[in-house]
């Protein structure tokens, strides 16, 4: 999530923000400027999903997956353990 808010808002790419907050990595000021809060991070990745319209992006993959029979089978493989995967060769 933190990735993507970075990546969402403008402020956070703001130089002179992240030297006020001393970050490491750029993406940092988002934890500083949020003050570590979990839910306040989780709450703003959530809001920036559905102006996208993705409310729950793990079931839209998981959806996706399913409607496409190559992926499906993939899938049907690695959890039988298999590294080798016919339909990959």
């Amino acid at each position: 999530m933190v990735q993507l808010i970075y990546n969402c808002v403008p402020l956070f790419k703001n130089k002179d923000l992240q030297a006020k907050y001393e970050c490491a990595e750029p993406t940092d000021v988002v934890y500083k400027v949020l003050n570590d809060s979990v839910e306040d991070i989780t709450a703003l990745g959530e809001a920036i999903l559905a102006m996208y319209g993705m409310t729950n992006p793990v079931d839209e993959v998981k959806k996706a997956i399913r409607a496409d029979k190559e992926l499906t089978m993939f899938r049907f493989y690695m959890r039988k353990g298999h590294t080798y995967i016919p339909c990959l060769i």
